[in-house]
């Protein structure tokens, strides 16, 4: 269910900035005219993404433009198209975020440094859309450039983010080779973190999580002499969210803590977002509930005000199988109702397997046997085309309740044995299935 967790906070970062947020937010407040256009690029600088409300970063980022276009500033207009893109939901109506990464583009074309930033970010939009042949084909004319000017710390993020990439879709050859080729550019501290922190995600999203935790806590160490906040509690959130998997929770609960003091403390709210779906996590597995609902609520009112639909996505997942586990079956299939249509939108196959599944499964036991065959029919598609390899026997759990759900209604709706249809299920009509194709408990 973290499979996209790791993309705002790992498209973030640039550089460690000496002021504080509050500061600049102050200082602009005394300033007048052009001299407001400095402490306007800090604010808009990618460290604070995710603190910043939207709209009050789309005010800064149209501000920029004003000044930087008096001034003929290439660099700070270039910032102000990015910042301006990076201020909105890309799925909303009317979004126009392409259109701004497009005019960057078109701004930096004669400046390496600043083209292969836009490409990066460019990736970023393709990837948070789910559209991973555009991110990868912007990761490769980035890198490419990068290569040709020299520009090594652009290299190592552009080369660990398509290392993240390839091991979310379960090509473990290319993901591992571009991960350690990522750190022998690395120059300084600012970069190893970065490197660090996309290794670790590699690392989780093939299963190895002590080499997974061992990155993430390398990354926090060096994130937080740095005094980046920002990215020390993310990686320490990563790091609670490994411990909670691997039965240590007391030692996650320490971590979740001081990353949501780490983000209180600047007012990350992306930060505090993912502290409280990681917490919502850990109280769920100690059987919690409602404490692991108050904080995926709190993560989920936190993420709709950023507006990335992913991030969205990942806590309403999480929601509705604990919805579905403590039998509130309207709430479960509520959810699906509400988040299907998104998860197909920007195709994240993984969430629309999962809502349709569960939708499915509550569906029939809320009496609906039509909705449940609609649904096990988007799931059983959307099943066929999830690539994490990690994600599969959850998902082949889930099959296997929907299709045991569906079989009491078979004879009612005229309907084959729905068992028959689920990949890798090869299940007689029996009373009660108890495993699923793969061999996990159901």
């Amino acid at each position: 269910m973290k499979l996209f967790l790791f993309v705002s906070c790992f498209l973030m970062y640039t550089v460690v900035l000496a002021n504080n947020f509050d500061s600049l937010r102050q200082t602009l407040q005394g300033q007048y005219g052009a001299q407001r256009l400095p402490t306007l690029l800090k604010l808009c600088d990618s460290q604070y993404r995710g603190i910043i409300p939207n709209a009050e970063a789309n005010g800064f980022g149209k501000e920029i433009l004003h000044f930087a276009s008096i001034t003929k500033d290439t660099s700070a207009l270039v910032e102000g198209c990015l910042c301006i893109a990076n201020s909105q939901d890309r799925t909303a109506e009317g979004s126009d975020a392409f259109k701004w990464l497009r005019k960057a583009q078109s701004l930096a074309r004669r400046h390496p440094a600043l083209l292969a930033k836009v490409y990066f970010w460019k990736a970023s939009y393709y990837y948070e859309l789910g559209k991973i042949d555009s991110a990868l084909l912007m990761i490769q004319v980035g890198d490419q450039m990068a290569q040709r000017h020299q520009l090594l710390s652009e290299r190592v993020k552009l080369l660990g983010t398509a290392a993240k990439i390839y091991s979310s879709n379960g090509q473990a050859q290319a993901a591992d080779s571009l991960g350690r080729l990522a750190f022998h550019f690395c120059q300084n501290r600012v970069d190893s973190a970065i490197a660090y922190t996309r290794w670790g995600s590699v690392q989780e999203d093939f299963g190895k999580l002590d080499l997974a935790l061992s990155a993430f806590y390398a990354a926090y160490r060096l994130e937080k002499k740095a005094g980046n906040n920002i990215m020390a509690a993310h990686n320490l959130q990563q790091c609670a969210g490994i411990l909670r998997d691997q039965g240590r929770f007391e030692q996650a609960i320490k971590y979740l803590q001081e990353a949501v003091q780490l983000s209180k403390a600047i007012g990350n709210i992306t930060g505090l977002a993912a502290a409280y779906h990681t917490l919502g996590g850990l109280y769920k597995r100690t059987n919690a509930h409602e404490q692991a609902l108050q904080s995926y609520q709190l993560s989920l009112s936190l993420k709709k005000d950023i507006g990335r639909p992913k991030k969205i996505l990942n806590t309403i997942l999480d929601m509705t199988v604990l919805y579905g586990y403590t039998a509130r079956y309207d709430s479960c299939l509520r959810l699906g109702q509400q988040y299907l249509a998104l998860s197909q939108q920007i195709e994240y196959k993984l969430a629309e397997a999962t809502l349709a599944l569960w939708g499915s499964i509550a569906a029939a036991k809320t009496g609906n046997p039509a909705l449940a065959q609609h649904y096990w029919t988007i799931g059983e598609r959307a099943l066929s085309r999830v690539k994490a390899k990690e994600e599969m026997p959850e998902l082949f759990l889930f099959a296997a309740k929907a299709a045991e759900a569906l079989r009491d209604f078979r004879q009612s709706l005229s309907i084959s044995n729905p068992f028959s249809k689920c990949p890798g299920f090869h299940v007689q009509h029996r009373k009660k299935s108890n495993h699923c194709g793969i061999g996990s408990p159901v």
